[in-house]
């Protein structure tokens, strides 16, 4: 009863200062969403475990190289059989092919409805059985299932089952066209099984024997660790095992070595910092919020000094008043965290919406029970933090003093004033940690922005086309290409069209080792290795990328010619030290090898094919007539929209093959938009809290200001009245107020300097401690706050005297 009777006298006192409740519901609702929005996508992304069995003892392996320092490089598939022989710390090792071998783990499918390309992942059997997933129907691979001619299973994720099969069951055992293979369907597998990424729909076995190919690298691996061995364990067996082949076979593998990480790790990538980074600025956000209601019901409670005393006089105890007060603060705090859970559901939604794609389970995020658990968590940790410290000073009202000062609480309130001064001190300090740091992700963004791709894309137009192996030989799959772009020149507004097995910063590439006439290697040096790309004429032109030395690839580069290929510049400053590469010949694999040698023709300025941030590595470009590839990016540059291209460029498809699908539809600009989505994620996000964080603390600061003033008319009005100017006591309203301003502020940059080496990792072109910035955020924070601080100062030049005497 006494809790209930407490929350109503809240509930009412609340109800009669309706402006104070709705400032302070706003302002912990702004704290408390944008906490629980950022913690929705932080626990399903990093906190929640993997959907698989046993998660701890899942890792993943990659290969590493002295060419190629602190990169992640894909396994040889024979390196990979010698690693899942000799280990003895893991229950099961397991090959997949996923996303990063591009337009070839793209699959078209027909039977079942209309024919769609979809994104698939080769796989072995053993996968399975170390994720320890059962598919809801059929079956998974068998042993057998993989090789030449054997690999005419599929296994279809749930989503693809459920929208093109309607979710029949008996879709076990029937026959679909995978890239006009026929394949049985084996089995479905269950609901947000999607591995290894969320875009992958189908699973087929490997279709050719690997056993022997230790210099190409193409295999991802994860593995499910034995019971008892620590991923530390694993990692310098399969260490010893890589150092053991290194000795084996010197001409591919010298310089190789092995690395692992937990596969929660690997899953979440280099996305861990971006988000550690915004959950930490939305903690500031919280916590400049919750000082900012602190504060208001601090300035509140001195004005309380009387009804707190008469409370005292009348027989209540001091914890009877510190719970009553409490009990109004529960009040807000709950207002103010259900009114920030609505705000929370549309900030995961535009989140998810808006976010960048690449960033694993982002999608699965919404406000669950866990989620709601934690956000009241919040909420009773915000009333605990804002509303402790006004209660407990409020119940230490000097009675006697109180009840003599009838109207002038105000000046009981002295000491009182330090402590809101502190506060806003510290708001303001949080809020220049936070202006700062946006500063430097919105400089870094802009940075990126002008860094050069290395290709035009204004005008550009791309698309994949995947050809079905058995409709289409490897021999006839330059023919095909070619008779399509020749269609697509005659096109309308056209005014150039190729294609490629991979695009500019699109991260899909493959790579070998080679051998380089007249460049021996030395003694413990490893073979170069590059990245291939198999390109049709006129591909450099399309793209605007210019030709520093030799010509392209041109039409008479054909199966019959000699073989050549163009290098990049990076290709030549690595392995040629800078020197002219026209007529060098290099071989794929080692001097020993029986393979033909290629001669350079040309050289092409560097491209950009993983990212803006990234350092362009060597690679060459083969004439895909030399090398065909069943599935290209086709390239249109256009003179107009280039999305007014796509309806003629897919009846020209249709009209040479109807059961051909186009695929993954972009334009240049979305190209390198795509880029840098999660770079400007990052800038955005900030740039809101800092913005928010900014404000709380400006309203701070004009709320401290104007409290000065309210409390001190009398002691302004006795200074008029004794021939102080309206410019003096202006004056020493903004010297009071802007003092707070200047502590908060070095004390905010100081906080910078130590807080914001976090950014480092996500920084491009920016120092941590970018003088600029450092520079430009306290002159912007000075002159709002001034603007904050002049209002009440000018108020309070205009006091009349007489008034202001009159108010003892």
């Amino acid at each position: 009863m006494s809790l209930t009777r407490d929350l109503s006298l809240g509930a009412r006192r609340l109800l009669s200062n309706r402006a104070f409740t709705l400032v302070a519901v706003l302002t912990l609702a702004l704290g408390i969403g944008a906490t629980t929005a950022i913690y929705t996508v932080v626990d399903q992304v990093l906190l929640r475990p993997l959907p698989f069995e046993e998660p701890e003892r899942l890792v993943h392996l990659w290969a590493t190289s002295e060419e190629q320092p602190g990169e992640r490089l894909t396994v040889s598939p024979a390196d990979f059989l010698d690693w899942q022989e000799r280990n003895e710390s893991f229950e099961s090792l397991a090959a997949y092919v996923g996303e990063e071998a591009g337009s070839r783990s793209r699959f078209t499918l027909t039977g079942g409805g209309e024919p769609e390309q979809v994104q698939g992942s080769f796989a072995l059997p053993e996968m399975f059985e170390v994720l320890a997933v059962e598919p809801i129907h059929g079956r998974t691979f068998s042993a057998d299932e993989v090789g030449e001619g054997n690999d005419r299973v599929v296994i279809l994720s749930h989503g693809l089952w459920q929208r093109r099969f309607e979710g029949d069951p008996s879709v076990i055992g029937q026959t679909v066209s995978v890239n006009d293979v026929p394949r049985t369907i084996a089995g479905v597998m269950p609901e947000g099984f999607n591995f290894p990424s969320q875009s992958v729909q189908i699973w087929v076995p490997f279709g050719f024997d690997f056993s022997r190919l230790r210099q190409a690298h193409f295999f991802q691996v994860v593995g499910r660790l034995a019971e008892g061995v620590s991923p530390q364990q694993a990692e310098q067996e399969i260490s010893s095992i890589a150092q053991a082949l290194e000795e084996e076979y010197p001409a591919t593998n010298e310089g190789w070595n092995a690395r692992l990480v937990t596969l929660s790790e690997w899953t979440v990538g280099d996305t861990r910092p971006v988000l550690v980074t915004l959950l930490v600025a939305v903690g500031f956000v919280l916590l400049i919020a919750c000082a900012n209601v602190a504060n208001l019901l601090l300035a509140q409670g001195a004005g309380r000094n009387r009804e707190m005393a008469l409370r005292s006089a009348l027989g209540a105890e001091r914890s009877r008043v510190v719970r009553q007060l409490l009990s109004e603060n529960f009040i807000l705090g709950i207002l103010g965290g259900i009114l920030g859970l609505v705000l929370a559901f549309f900030a995961v939604r535009f989140v998810v919406r808006w976010g960048p794609t690449d960033i694993p389970r982002l999608q699965q995020s919404s406000l669950d029970l866990r989620v709601l658990a934690v956000a009241l968590g919040v909420t009773l940790a915000t009333v605990l933090i804002f509303g402790l410290l006004p209660a407990i000073k409020a119940s230490r009202t000097r009675i006697a003093a109180s009840l003599q000062a009838a109207g002038r609480s105000g000046d009981l309130d002295r000491r009182g004033q330090r402590t809101r001064r502190l506060l806003v001190a510290v708001e303001v300090a949080m809020a220049v940690v936070l202006v700062i740091a946006a500063g430097l992700m919105i400089r870094s963004f802009a940075k990126l922005q002008q860094v050069d791709p290395g290709f035009r894309a204004p005008g550009l137009v791309t698309y994949e086309v995947s050809l079905p192996r058995d409709s289409y030989p490897r021999d006839q799959t330059t023919a095909f290409f070619q008779r399509y772009l020749s269609s697509l020149e005659n096109l309308p507004g056209v005014e150039s069209v190729s294609a490629a097995s991979g695009l500019p910063l699109d991260g899909l590439w493959w790579s070998g080792n080679i051998t380089i006439e007249g460049r021996p290697a030395q003694a413990g040096e490893a073979e170069p290795e590059v990245r291939h790309q198999e390109i049709m004429p006129g591909y450099f032109e399309t793209l605007g990328v210019p030709m520093v030395e030799g010509r392209s690839i041109r039409a008479g580069d054909t199966a019959q010619s000699p073989p050549v290929l163009v290098v990049n510049q990076a290709f030549v400053e690595r392995f040629l030290d800078g020197g002219s590469a026209l007529g060098r010949r290099i071989k794929f694999g080692s001097a020993a090898a029986d393979v033909p040698w290629w001669s350079i023709v040309g050289v092409v300025s560097d491209l950009r094919q993983d990212s803006l941030q990234a350092e362009v590595a060597p690679e060459v470009y083969e004439p895909q007539a030399q090398n065909p590839q069943s599935a290209l990016s086709v390239v249109i540059r256009t003179d107009g929209e280039p999305m007014d291209l796509v309806p003629a460029a897919r009846r020209e498809l249709r009209r040479l093959d109807p059961a051909l699908p186009m695929s993954n539809l972009r334009t240049g600009a979305e190209i390198v938009e795509s880029s840098i989505s999660r770079s400007r994620f990052a800038a955005a996000l900030l740039l809101g809290f800092a913005v928010v964080a900014l404000t709380l603390a400006i309203v701070g600061i004009y709320g401290i200001t104007s409290y000065f003033v309210r409390q001190r008319t009398r002691e302004l009005g006795i200074r008029m009245a004794l021939g102080a100017r309206p410019g003096d006591v202006r004056g020493l309203v903004l010297k009071r107020g802007m003092l707070l301003v200047g502590a908060g502020l070095v004390l905010g940059i100081l906080a910078a300097f130590a807080t914001t080496r976090m950014l480092s990792g996500l920084l491009y072109g920016v120092a941590t401690t970018d003088p600029a910035i450092y520079l430009a955020v306290p002159g912007i924070l000075l002159a709002v706050a001034f603007v904050a601080c002049w209002i009440p100062a000018n108020r309070a030049s205009r006091v009349d005297p007489a008034v202001s005497l009159r108010l003892d």
